[in-house]
């Protein structure tokens, strides 16, 4: 666990990670799709059960350029595999 002093952070408990490749190939796009899924859903609804535990949120912009960094993965056919305005 990493528990610095500041008003500006946070501790890190446990960091969940994935390095999604931009051009997967069509059998992995449901599966990275899935994990997108997956991060969105924290990301938008994980505040609750990080403030039950006494910790701090991401920053929003954090938040904002992770969720636009997806559209940069893209399928065959050069799709993004998620809209990220709809999620």
């Amino acid at each position: 666990m990493v528990d610095l002093d500041g008003a500006n952070v946070w501790p890190v408990l446990g960091p969940a990670y994935t390095v999604p490749g931009v051009s997967p190939r069509a059998e992995k796009v449901e599966n990275i799709r899935n994990t997108v899924k997956f991060f969105d859903w924290t990301f938008n609804h994980g505040d609750n059960i990080v403030r039950r535990i006494v910790n701090a949120s991401l920053p929003e912009a954090l938040n904002k350029a992770v969720h636009d960094s997806w559209a940069a993965i893209k399928g065959p056919g050069r799709r993004p595999i998620w809209d990220v305005d709809a999620g």
